[in-house]
């Protein structure tokens, strides 16, 4: 897969409206470290439709995905970031939000692979 392709599709993800009810009522399938990622990415302001956590949690394995094919967490915030801007302007997330977004997939969704360019430190 593309990287730029697939961060085109997954930027929206991460740029949607937030309910008032937060993820309180989401898929009670999902795994306590993917309810983890979720509620931290809403809280460093990544705003999702309550609706569509699965999406979100997709753009999170992906991250996993070219994590673990060698792309360094920097690259992957980057490349997200700059997608926002190109498609959202000044609605679209800051560089803070697209380097919480990839640590925190990192964190809780694939903290099993290794990387050597971490923005963990």
């Amino acid at each position: 897969m593309n990287l730029k392709r697939w961060v085109a599709g997954a930027v929206s993800a991460f740029v949607l409206a937030v309910p008032a009810g937060g993820i309180a009522s989401a898929d009670p399938t999902i795994s306590p470290n993917e309810a983890k990622f979720v509620h931290e990415v809403l809280t460093v302001g990544v705003t999702n439709d309550e609706a569509d956590v699965m999406r979100l949690l997709s753009a999170g394995r992906e991250i996993c995905y070219f994590l673990n094919d060698g792309a360094s967490e920097d690259q992957l915030a980057d490349m997200i970031y700059q997608n926002s801007q190109e498609s959202q302007g000044d609605e679209g997330i800051n560089p803070s939000q697209s380097r919480s977004v990839v640590f925190l997939a990192h964190k809780y969704l694939c903290p099993e692979v290794k990387n050597e360019t971490s923005i963990r430190a």
